[in-house]
């Protein structure tokens, strides 16, 4: 198998930029979502969260969270919102 050129990477490269930016653009909803999780763990200023079921588990680990979530324990449901495929926990629903 032969090695991909530098011209031949770049056009690549390239491609998939073109690709993605015509994606965000024909998209019609925004890439922005708001949802409601349990905390599974907390790891200082990061939280192991699930917003699924047990059929179909959603669960996101590492996601930083803001002050207004200081205190924060295992149990307790948090806002999380989720820009660009970036999770943030940013407050307490219910302890």
């Amino acid at each position: 198998m032969s090695e991909i050129s530098p011209r031949e990477l770049a056009a690549f490269r390239e491609m998939g930029r073109r690709s993605a930016l015509s994606d965000m653009r024909s998209r019609q909803d925004a890439a922005f979502r708001r949802d409601r999780m349990v905390v599974k763990a907390v790891h200082g200023g990061t939280v192991d969260v699930d917003g699924g079921s047990s059929a179909i588990p959603m669960r996101l680990n590492g996601v930083p969270m803001t002050t207004a979530c200081a205190g924060v324990r295992v149990g307790d449901v948090v806002v999380v919102d989720t820009y660009m495929h970036k999770p943030l926990a940013i407050g307490v629903l219910a302890r």
